[in-house]
């Protein structure tokens, strides 16, 4: 199967995204897809479209997406259709995302895979700027038209699936929902994280944070469960990496802040196994979150997860059987309790640790993703599902 994969930027960089596009293509290409990458493109009018974004900024406090501008989206098709004209052999169109395509004029079957849709990120994410009535009006419209004319929308959560039906109209029968995997290339076995459990402490408590956004990832409430947890009498360290608190906050002296890592490097990826492999618990009690590949990450070093039961995470995260779904923000109470019980009884801790390696093993890594998306594409494309035109331009 010959696709192009098309993006507003280029997909072969493992810095975008937090490599999730990366790995996308990467696990399509082990299963045997020859991709023709299309990106990045060309923002048209970008220029104007900057200041008028300021201007929106400061004189309304709102927030213009450019990318949902008409000029832009036309032009990104426009340079599209260009490159499928020289890529005669391919059989379809993928991308992780509904921008570049929204305006797409093909015969050919075109297909996304995201983890989210317009309107379910501008209604979670309150922590954004708030998006003018202008953005508001054409991100939805954009949306709904590019789920009504591809031929199959991938979605990595019920939340999102759930949005693109009721939201903008998706037709359920090409609505799907198989979760990303990891970012991070894993050899380990059974065995090997059978030892780092084991090999963790029962007198004490080690937990992670990761997450970009201070108040959206719940950081300060990772802080208070921890500070719970400690009250309860088990000793407990906090390791945050990522956005730094704001100023005037003070972390307690059980939480460390180690800043950024980069995995990319030997060095970087070698202290990142280091902090997952000796953590207890991934701590994400987010106020809002499409995904969470963070959490795909510690199951794939058999970490159990606490997250909030919020955006797409229960499409990740399953009660003991890889961690604990709270109410948003994750009542520190309630969060130390479930801790401190299974470190009452250790066993218990193992056992939720060894399925938590088992759930990233069967479903929460690339190659199982890509194996369940290239079985619908050999769908789609063997039907040779049109996407629906657009009106000639009068």
């Amino acid at each position: 199967m010959r696709l192009a994969f098309v993006s507003t930027y280029d997909a072969r960089d493992p810095t975008i995204w937090a490599g999730s596009t990366y790995h996308m293509a990467r696990a399509l290409e082990r299963q045997g897809i020859d991709l023709h990458y299309v990106g990045p493109l060309r923002e048209r009018g970008a220029l104007r479209l900057k200041a008028l974004q300021l201007a929106y900024r400061k004189l309304l406090g709102r927030a213009l997406h450019r990318d949902r501008e008409p000029v832009v989206l036309e032009g990104y098709a426009r340079q599209v259709e260009r490159a499928l004209r020289e890529l005669r052999d391919v059989e379809g169109v993928f991308s992780p995302g509904s921008v570049p395509v929204a305006r797409l004029r093909t015969p050919l079957p075109v297909v996304l895979w995201s983890d989210a849709t317009y309107d379910s990120i501008v209604r979670e994410y309150v922590w954004e700027p708030k998006p003018s009535e202008r953005s508001l009006r054409l991100g939805h419209e954009m949306e709904s038209e590019a789920l009504r004319r591809c031929a199959l929308a991938v979605f990595t959560s019920d939340w999102a699936a759930r949005s693109a039906v009721e939201d903008h109209g998706a037709d359920p029968a090409k609505v799907k929902v198989v979760p990303f995997g990891a970012n991070v290339d894993v050899s380990r076995t059974r065995d090997d994280v059978g030892r780092m459990i084991d090999s963790r402490p029962r007198d004490r408590c080690g937990v992670l944070f990761i997450g970009v956004g201070w108040e959206r990832k719940g950081a300060d409430v990772a802080v208070e469960i921890t500070r719970s947890m400690n009250g309860q009498g088990l000793p407990t360290e906090l390791n945050m990496l990522g956005t730094r608190p704001p100023p005037g906050v003070s972390l307690p002296t059980h939480a460390k802040h180690l800043g950024f890592i980069d995995k990319r490097t030997d060095d970087g990826r070698r202290r990142f196994d280091e902090l997952f492999a000796s953590s207890h618990f991934l701590l994400l009690p987010a106020r809002a979150e499409a995904f969470g590949v963070v959490l795909c990450e510690a199951c794939s070093f058999g970490v159990p997860c606490l997250a909030s039961r919020v955006g797409g995470i229960p499409s990740v995260v399953t009660d003991d059987v890889n961690g604990r779904l709270f109410d948003r923000g994750c009542d520190p109470e309630r969060s130390a309790d479930y801790v401190t019980s299974l470190f009452a009884d250790f066993d218990r801790y193992r056992e939720l640790a060894r399925s938590t390696f088992a759930e990233y093993e069967t479903t929460l890594n690339w190659d199982t993703a890509a194996r369940r998306v290239t079985e619908l594409l050999e769908g789609v494309v063997s039907s040779r599902a049109q996407a629906v035109p657009l009106n000639p331009r009068s």
